[in-house]
């Protein structure tokens, strides 16, 4: 029984010296693979040859898994040497590959950890931090709001872009929690430019673009909810896009009410509306008609959608039933205006209308002003 147990030792012992030797004379293509399997066998080796490993590692998949062998056994600052050496294009991806790997590699994060400690300011201008959206661990999402609070590089950044790029990585990595930072940072800005970069990281807090997180939808939905009010006209439109990206329609569609607020008229919006008849009926008589009038909107709809609802209903709304009351044939070409309109823009809008239609020869047909009607 004990020579048993002395031979099943024996077999289950990795004696790392043959692959300390292989890694000596690997080309640098066969030297990742053979340094992964020297940090499976013996950690302790493996860190003292990280060094030598790194410096014979070449870019890919197996260049990668020594990196991350390479932190497994605790070659952390190896690694940092090594990686401050490589060409920045390089670099770039081998910390695309580490951030991939950090959500589920301790020593990963410890190297995140040790490189913000270590690197300084340089963690945050180098911009380590953009690959760690999915290394949600506290330590490394610490790092993350460290990075907004930095003086040269946080809110108070004249990079604004680098600023941003933080927020975002910061929201993918904390989800709900960020949604605060981001009203808070929302509430900072004053540029409608910028608003339009903030409002879509909402949504990179709730996932959007990976597997969406519904705790954070709705923190996201609720907070925009209580911030829109408060946000400037011309930022509407990336308001509707954000809401859209949550998936919630109905807010999108709402956000139409924020957009012109001094074009509303008892709550409501004005279109201009033009549906032109053009029809021969079954003696062979032609005819035109030109309809023209008001559409109103409570304002939950963007002109788009409004367009859509004008095709829709409208000839349930005004009679263009020309050719089927002569037994003909004919066709109804309906338009609408871009935007609500007030009485000035409305009048320029049928005035061209009216101009189109005289000019493909209906100068004869009949110009009916409707009443103005109000869209389901």
């Amino acid at each position: 029984m004990l020579v048993f147990l002395a031979v099943t030792a024996g077999a289950t012992t990795c004696d790392p010296k043959p692959i300390v030797k292989e890694l000596a004379a690997a080309s640098p293509v066969a030297a990742g693979d053979v340094y992964v399997r020297l940090a499976a066998c013996d950690a302790a080796a493996a860190k003292a040859q990280a060094k030598l490993a790194l410096s014979k590692t070449v870019e890919g998949p197996s260049g990668a898994e020594a990196v991350v062998a390479a932190a497994r056994v605790g070659a952390q600052a190896e690694i940092l040497s090594w990686v401050g050496a490589l060409e920045p294009d390089v670099r770039t991806r081998t910390m695309n590959a580490l951030g991939k790997r950090c959500g589920s590699e301790t020593g990963v994060q410890k190297l995140f950890v040790d490189a913000a400690s270590q690197l300084g300011d340089a963690f945050y201008k180098e911009r380590w931090y953009r690959d760690l959206t999915q290394c949600r661990v506290p330590e490394v999402t610490a790092l993350l709001l460290n990075g907004l609070d930095h003086p040269q590089y946080g809110s108070g950044a004249r990079d604004r872009a680098q600023f941003f790029g933080m927020l975002e990585t910061y929201a993918r990595n904390a989800g709900a929690a960020a949604i605060p930072r981001l009203v808070t940072a929302l509430g900072a800005v004053k540029d409608p430019r910028e608003i339009r970069v903030v409002l879509p990281i909402f949504a990179d807090a709730a996932g959007v673009g990976g597997a969406v997180d519904e705790g954070s939808r709705k923190a996201a939905l609720e907070a925009l909810g209580q911030v829109a009010p408060t946000l400037p006209a011309d930022v509407a439109d990336s308001l509707r896009d954000t809401y859209r990206a949550l998936g919630d329609e109905d807010a999108a569609g709402a956000t139409a009410s924020l957009r012109w607020p001094d074009r509303k008229v008892d709550g409501k919006y004005s279109y201009a509306v033009s549906a032109t008849e053009v029809y021969t009926c079954k003696n062979g008589k032609p005819g035109a008609l030109l309809h023209h009038g008001l559409v109103l909107d409570a304002g939950q709809r963007w002109p788009d959608a409004v367009e859509t609802a004008v095709r829709a209903e409208m000839p349930k709304l005004w009679d263009t039933t020309a050719a089927a009351k002569c037994k003909g044939t004919g066709e109804v070409t309906w338009a609408v205006s871009t935007e609500p309109v007030d009485e000035a823009s409305a009048k320029a809008f049928f005035d061209a209308a009216a101009k189109a239609w005289a000019a493909k020869g209906n100068e004869k047909g009949t110009d009916v002003s409707e009443d103005t009607v109000a869209l389901p």
